[in-house]
């Protein structure tokens, strides 16, 4: 009989338990997803912010090479954006590369969009990121 009484106890003691349980998930778990999401958006943001740094620098690179022009600056650009899926406007000064310019500045502007993979686009929805490179030709 006594063996049954703490049975008993033992039992509703778990079952008031799971209600506690119940609570404490719905209290943390919205700040839980809040951070995991979050982290996964700045590194995103942060993924893109280097890729479109290289492509700025790798089109500014081939801009150096003898013989090439502005629209090799730009292929290069959209090559290396498209590779994660990001799309924005590159420009190239000066238009016109030969052997006399002293200098070739890459720039692009990436608008903070949803087609860019920006999830928090509605805090941010008129700006852009924008990365700029120069290199000297020697």
């Amino acid at each position: 009989m006594k063996a049954n009484k703490q049975k008993m106890k033992r039992r509703s003691k778990r079952h008031r338990r799971k209600g506690a349980v119940t609570v404490e998930f719905a209290l943390i778990a919205p700040i839980f997803f809040t951070l995991i999401f979050g982290s996964v958006e700045f590194a995103r943001v942060h993924m893109i912010q280097t890729a479109v740094e290289n492509a700025c620098f790798e089109a500014a690179r081939r801009g150096t090479v003898p013989g090439a022009d502005e629209s090799h600056c730009l292929t290069r650009a959209n090559e290396l954006m498209d590779v994660i899926g990001v799309q924005g406007n590159v420009t190239v000064e000066p238009s016109t590369i030969n052997a006399a310019t002293p200098q070739v500045t890459v720039t692009i502007q990436v608008p903070l969009t949803a087609e860019n993979g920006f999830g928090f686009t509605s805090l941010f929805s008129t700006q852009a990121m924008t990365k700029s490179v120069t290199l000297s030709i020697d």
